[in-house]
């Protein structure tokens, strides 16, 4: 039983003081060079907290003095700061065809080269060579960045942060083509191409009757020395937005769709995941056309992966040609993503077409999304952005149209593709992580600062 110290157990207090010193922490990493009372005041600790907790963490030299600065009634204050080149972290990014991994400083800045490799479809069968890759690039990275603290892996829906685990399709399921080629310089039957999508959709229900939790974080802390954490690579993606903000004290809410080759959806506040860690996030497959194909991921009819995703752009365009035999897209030996974008940049109609009708679908997503959650912002990343102004006002006009009357469009912004915004998000949170039990990651565990 825990000895009672003023009405609370030992471990409550423990606890207490550590949750004080995360507060301290995470100001000063967004605050560097501010003064005690600073510190104070942004945390609520009385002085005499304070006072213990500035010196126990500069003991042990997570924080330290940066010199004086000018404080209130021009007195002048010692600053404070984090120290930065202390400790560094791992990014991963686990995608569906793409492992990605770079360390970042504390300022989640990047550090090194940035290793990618393809990887197989992700599977049952093909987890245990995926977690093989993930364990020997932690180890060559550890040779070069040694104070390596720890790892952080963002992952695509469906997965659940609680217990660090993916949902997997099992070594059951037979892995269907769903984008039928179509692309010919004939008019193809179109009745033939209909039956296609009927059977297609048979075959991406039946494929999606079986489906596994796989433990991701638990398989990879058994071959690293190294905490391991899991974040969906939307929320990654918000995140790095809320840090790109010129002001981070506003607290917003961002809403962050990720549109590559499937539709994520994250959302933080204040630089902070909304997402309850034990729900599995499939936000992405919101169902918003009863008349669309069965989704070959989800199994749902309609959903918006299936509608506005890079994969539902190609599989469209297949679709479309026939009825435009003077479109660009034509003379092309397989149509892809890169294509359309790049004939509709020569004002090809198909093209122009296939990605409004994207921006109209990805706005029925925006609006259902906004009957469940009111972000400040909005950010559009992924390979879809290359639609650019096309995409945007196909989204922003269907959304206001959808919208019920009460409601407003917040800011809708594209993102460039061309940044990794979900590995330097996926980097700010495992900074987030180790600072929320900083005696548990970042004090040294015989140290007298980790068990006060």
């Amino acid at each position: 039983m825990q000895e009672k110290i003023n009405g609370k157990s030992g471990q409550n207090q423990i606890n207490m003081q550590d949750s004080n010193r995360a507060e301290v922490l995470r100001f000063l990493a967004l605050h560097p060079g501010c003064s005690r009372a600073e510190l104070g005041e942004a945390t609520g600790l009385t002085q005499a907290s304070m006072t213990k907790i500035v010196r126990s963490l500069t003991k042990s030299g997570l924080i330290y003095e940066t010199g004086f600065t000018a404080g209130k009634k021009g007195r002048r204050s010692v600053g404070l700061s984090l120290n930065y080149n202390r400790y560094k972290v791992l990014a991963i990014r686990l995608s569906a065809h793409w492992l990605e991994m770079q360390p970042h400083d504390f300022h989640g800045q990047p550090c090194g080269h940035l290793l990618s490799v393809p990887i197989e479809a992700l599977s049952e069968a093909n987890m245990p060579s995926i977690i093989e890759r993930i364990a020997d690039g932690v180890t060559t990275f550890l040779k070069d960045f040694p104070e390596l603290t720890a790892t952080a892996i963002a992952v695509p829906d469906p997965c659940r942060r609680a217990d660090g685990s993916i949902l997997i399709p099992s070594d059951t399921n037979t892995n269907t083509d769903t984008n039928t080629d179509t692309n010919t310089n004939t008019v193809a039957d179109t009745a033939t191409i209909k039956d296609t999508a009927k059977d297609t959709d048979k075959d991406a229900t039946k494929n999606n009757s079986s489906a596994k939790l796989f433990p991701l974080c638990k398989k990879l802390e058994e071959q690293i020395d190294l905490p391991v954490f899991l974040i969906h690579d939307a929320d990654a993606g918000a995140i790095a937005c809320w840090h790109n903000l010129p002001d981070k004290n506003t607290g917003e809410v961002m809403l962050h769709i990720f549109a590559d080759d499937s539709i994520e959806v994250g959302l933080t506040r204040g630089g902070l995941c909304l997402h309850d860690a034990r729900m599995i996030s499939m936000a992405g497959h919101l169902p918003i056309d009863p008349q669309g194909h069965v989704c070959p991921k989800c199994g749902r009819t309609g959903c918006l992966d299936s509608l506005a995703s890079l994969s539902a752009l190609e599989s469209k365009a297949n679709q479309e040609l026939s009825a435009f035999p003077e479109s660009l897209l034509n003379r092309v030996s397989a149509i892809s993503a890169r294509s359309v974008f790049e004939s509709a940049r020569q004002w090809d109609p198909l093209a122009m077409k296939l990605i409004r009708d994207c921006g109209h679908n990805l706005g029925l997503g925006i609006a259902s999304l906004l009957s469940i959650c009111t972000p400040d912002r909005i950010f559009i990343s992924g390979g879809m952005t290359h639609g650019g102004m096309l995409l945007l006002e196909d989204a922003k006009k269907t959304a206001t149209k959808h919208l019920a009357s009460y409601q407003t469009l917040p800011p809708i912004e594209l993102v460039s593709p061309d940044e990794n915004r979900i590995l330097t998000g996926t980097a700010y949170f495992a900074i987030q992580q180790l600072l929320n039990a900083p005696s548990r990651y970042l004090l040294p565990p015989d140290s007298e600062e980790s068990k006060n």
